[in-house]
């Protein structure tokens, strides 16, 4: 009886002390992937693509609509434009 109390006991401790390693684990890698600070600048240095989507069907038509979309939310003069600070970009890979 006495050994069994023991055994779990080390089991017990064995648990709480992986637990405790996977939290700090945890919290090192959620530190080091953090978003940027919410005072961060955009940066102008944007690299200009001269061919967009080049994985695309050539004149596909949904190539198309998506790079009209863009080039009218980006277009200062245009009605649908977004400013740079209220965009969002979302990528599915």
């Amino acid at each position: 009886m006495e050994n069994t109390k023991k055994q779990l006991n080390f089991w017990r401790c064995a648990a709480i002390i992986e637990l405790i390693a996977l939290l700090v684990i945890g919290a090192v890698f959620a530190s080091g992937r953090s978003a940027a600070p919410a005072d961060a600048e955009p940066t102008a240095d944007a690299e200009v693509v001269t061919e967009p989507l080049t994985l695309w069907s050539e004149g596909s038509a949904p190539k198309q609509k998506l790079i009209d979309y863009v080039t009218s939310v980006t277009d200062e003069n245009s009605m649908d434009f977004i400013p740079v600070e209220d965009r969002i970009a979302v990528f599915d890979m």
